[in-house]
């Protein structure tokens, strides 16, 4: 009798034991790996950065001879395409126009580097080596 009150008390302990341990680390929502400052210095457009807000923001800067240019939108990520919508395109700091949305189109991340459209390629970066309406720097 006293064996059997034993082993009740120990499984009621490792029961009690188990059940504390609800919350690890996958029951939390995953950060979103996009978000951040990207950047690319060997563009076709010339400099161009990327940064992803956590509220689902993304501001696109680009610099083509020495004038920036930037674009807003707000974006969803779905499996490994992104979805921009509620586009507005900047000339300076004057707001230019309404973009039309964008179709989906591929993204990966592989560590600290960002692919967009399966060929053009972004470093994370914690600020900018050329921002928004700076002077370049070579």
């Amino acid at each position: 009798m006293k064996k059997r009150l034993f082993i009740n008390v120990m499984v009621l302990l490792m029961l009690i034991g188990l059940s504390g341990c609800t919350t690890t680390a996958a029951s939390q929502e995953p950060a979103n790996p996009l978000v951040g400052k990207w950047e690319a210095t060997d563009s076709l457009m010339g400099y161009e950065n990327y940064e992803f807000t956590p509220d689902n923001q993304v501001i696109h800067e680009i610099c083509s001879n020495g004038t920036w240019t930037k674009s807003t939108y707000d974006y969803q990520a779905s499996g490994n395409n992104l979805f921009l919508t509620n586009g507005q395109y900047y000339q300076g700091e004057q707001f230019s126009q309404v973009l039309e949305d964008k179709d989906s189109f591929a993204y990966q991340i592989d560590g600290d580097q960002l692919t967009l459209y399966n060929k053009f390629t972004f470093n994370r970066v914690d600020q900018f080596t050329n921002a928004y309406g700076t002077a370049v720097k070579k």
